[in-house]
């Protein structure tokens, strides 16, 4: 076999080096390709931020509107509610707080709750009002735009008040509840 002359390994070498131009090129293409994806991503995640924000501030202010009107959880009746506390510390917010005399009733607005989140939710939030509310009956409830059957099973469970939409109004699944 002979070897290939200069004429070949030079016209070898132009097609190679089309090649690589080519592949270079693609990369360049498939590059701004994805800072364009990623930008849109980014557009997407703000706006999809910016949803679930918003979502969340109208399932706060569904519930509190619920709340103002009934100014009654189970059997206890309040005299005022306020929304959205932080504590002192700043380590806890509290989406609404209803007050009368001795008892705190402490309500975390969820848009869909979760049966498995409840014990740990109720652990955080209550020892954030006991610091809050030291000498107070505390109580703990949930509001959820969305609920099922083990979410209401939990809430029992647990012996919080679970607050959650009936069409035109909320209501009251669990009225039983007990101090912490």
């Amino acid at each position: 076999m002979a070897s290939p002359t200069i004429e070949e390994i030079n016209a070898t070498l132009n097609r190679t080096a089309q090649r690589l131009d080519r592949v270079a090129q693609q990369h360049e293409e498939f590059r701004s390709d994805m800072n364009a994806l990623g930008d849109k991503i980014d557009r997407l995640g703000g706006r999809m931020g910016g949803f679930m924000n918003n979502s969340g501030e109208v399932c706060e202010e569904y519930f509190y509107r619920g709340m103002l009107k009934a100014m009654q959880v189970g059997d206890i009746a309040l005299d005022k509610l306020v929304k959205n506390v932080r504590s002192d510390d700043r380590m806890a917010e509290i989406d609404l707080i209803g007050i009368n005399g001795d008892s705190v009733v402490f309500i975390e607005v969820k848009q869909k709750a979760h049966p498995d989140e409840v014990e740990a939710l109720t652990d955080r939030k209550v020892a954030a009002a006991r610091r809050m509310y030291p000498d107070h009956e505390i109580y703990f409830g949930i509001a959820s735009m969305v609920s099922s059957a083990a979410l209401e099973d939990k809430a029992r469970e647990t012996g919080i008040f679970l607050l959650t939409q009936g069409g035109d109004d909320m209501q009251v699944v669990n009225d039983r509840v007990q101090p912490f």
